[in-house]
């Protein structure tokens, strides 16, 4: 029996026990009825037990090939282009702290770009960062000790399964449990109340909500502020009850930060936190790898709202992508790949054949969580940090890594570290004086939102789960004389696609949504999504998103 660590989207790093024939047991350190979550065996089954393999291309043909000839074709090609201009992108794949190794051995090569910022958690930590100087969280038993607990746009059901099942066994203790988000989600089932709020306008809320309070005082009409946020005057009296000095908890998702006023949503989240006493029961992010060590890489920069521009500005001869899909998962996708297919050289990373591995002229498979020896912590959970051991004799990441490395006499010394000492918890110093509300980005068409679903990751799903639906509330359908399953024809960003429609109370006037990674019938929802940068310029703005509908009439 070999311990393991799940470290795939949701990171809350559930700790598990697997036997010589792969079965998973559940590990009751965290939980008095733990689970396994339905997606592992997914991963394991897509990682590992498939059928896919390491190749090249030439001539506009594929030639699958070995771990080790894939390797040594890589690096002959990394050698030919040390004094080129090479984009490396690295994404959170398994996230654990060994694929940095990645980034220590690209660093060797003094022409490779690293990207500022990413568009998972970049402008919910900046804001953490201005405010507190730290981003870290309190212990989560935290929680325990509060009457009500506040969740700002965390679906904790299709993101987070064992903080879901973590919140309801509080909720039968008795904890109050609101939920605050423009789309309704199973985590409405352990809610005592739902507020519907329209996207980008959470910090409008909390404004009304600290004035009626007064606890500060600005131009702004509570009046004013709740026809933004979209919220009926009854729930905003909802909303009121359950803020309560020292008595609420609050858990900040991280949707919320991928608006263009993301940074300042954020930060009026933590101000209500820090206004009302309740810094040590506030929850957005914390450092997974805290305590390990990082060496100082100087290699030339690029923020990641410039990558496209870069990209078509033939400003790259080439590129590297670890553990991503941007080609699903990162905006204009239709651009991104054209930008990227003129390229000679698009080398890719990854367990599986992605959208973007189909463009890559080598591709090395590796075998991720499962083939790698890792050390991983959670990016809510302050415990979970431990030293996990290979499962399964297949080539990791880090075997890619030590293999080009040697090709190309590299003294690369990068092992496994120490398992660094628990983090004490030291309460928060809120630190910021002024802060001026932002509005929303606001534009003609309807505001396109990309939502997470519980059976899949995020830059990839498991074929268990198909549909091609733009999910729209009925007002809206009214007006474009829709039915359920009719469809209609997207346009955005100079790209089109179609898609059928589902009429729904999941989402409310202006906005509709589309799940992540799911092909509509032509195209895919980041055909529309642009490279706006958030206000902390270190993230993109992908909900930020406006389309315009049309009934496509057989």
């Amino acid at each position: 029996m070999k311990f393991f660590i799940c470290t795939k989207d949701c990171i809350e790093a559930c700790h598990l026990k697997i036997d010589d024939s792969l079965q998973f047991y559940t590990e009751k350190r965290f939980a008095k009825y733990p689970f396994v979550c339905g997606k592992l065996r997914n991963f394991l089954k897509k990682e590992i037990f498939s059928n896919e393999a390491s190749f090249y291309s030439e001539h506009s043909k594929k030639f699958t090939t070995s771990f080790t000839e894939i390797t040594s074709r890589v690096s002959k090609k990394l050698q030919s282009l040390k004094d080129k201009k090479i984009l490396y992108l690295r994404g959170s794949g398994s996230i654990g702290y060994m694929n940095y190794a990645w980034d220590i051995l690209m660093s060797h090569l003094p022409n490779v770009y690293f990207i500022d910022g990413s568009i998972c958690l970049s402008t919910g930590e900046d804001a953490h960062l201005e405010d507190f100087g730290v981003v870290t969280n309190p212990p989560i038993s935290n929680l325990e000790s509060v009457d009500n607990i506040i969740l700002f746009g965390r679906d904790a059901w299709n993101v987070a399964p064992h903080l879901y099942s973590y919140l309801k066994s509080l909720k039968k203790k008795g904890k109050n449990i609101v939920y605050i988000d423009p789309i309704i989600s199973n985590t409405q089932k352990i809610s005592t109340d739902y507020i519907k709020i329209k996207p980008a306008t959470d910090a409008h809320l909390i404004v009304a909500i600290l004035q009626k309070l007064k606890l500060i005082k600005t131009e702004n009409s509570i009046e004013k502020l709740l026809n933004i946020s979209g919220i009926s005057y009854n729930d905003f009296e909802t909303s009121l009850k359950y803020i309560s000095n020292n008595n609420t908890g609050i858990i900040t998702g991280f949707g919320l930060q991928r608006y263009s006023n993301g940074k300042n949503i954020v930060q009026w989240i933590n101000r209500l936190a820090y206004l009302t006493d309740n810094i040590d029961n506030l929850y957005y992010d914390r450092g997974s790898k805290y305590g390990l060590p990082k060496r100082l890489i100087n290699n030339p920069r690029i923020n990641i709202s410039e990558i496209l521009t870069k990209l078509e500005d033939n400003f790259f001869d080439a590129s590297v992508i670890v553990s991503s899909n941007p080609l699903v998962s990162y905006p204009s996708t239709k651009r991104l790949k054209d930008a990227f297919s003129k390229l000679n050289t698009f080398i890719v990373v990854d367990t599986n054949i992605t959208e973007t591995v189909k463009s890559a002229t080598e591709f090395i498979k590796v075998g991720g969580m499962f083939a790698q020896e890792d050390i991983c912590g959670s990016y809510f959970y302050d415990d979970r940090m431990a030293i996990r051991r290979k499962i399964v004799n297949t080539h990791s990441d880090i075997d890619a890594v030590k293999e080009i490395a040697k090709n190309l006499n590299i003294d690369l010394r990068f092992e496994l570290p120490e398992l660094p000492e628990k983090q004490k918890y030291e309460p928060r110093n809120y630190k910021t004086k002024n802060l001026q509300l932002m509005k929303p980005l606001s534009s003609e068409g309807y505001r396109l939102i990309t939502k997470s679903h519980y059976s899949y990751i995020n830059s990839q799903d498991f074929g268990n789960f198909k549909e091609n639906y733009i999910y729209i509330s009925k007002n809206d359908a009214e007006k474009l004389d829709l039915k359920n399953f009719d469809k209609v024809l997207i346009k955005g960003n100079d790209c089109t696609a179609e898609a059928s429609v589902k009429i729904s109370d999941e989402c409310g006037e202006g906005y509709i949504f589309a799940y992540k990674c799911q092909n509509l019938l032509s195209g895919q929802p980041n055909l529309f999504t642009k490279f706006i940068p958030t206000d902390s310029h270190t993230g993109i703005a992908l909900y930020d998103t406006f389309v315009t509908l049309e009934k496509i009439i057989n």
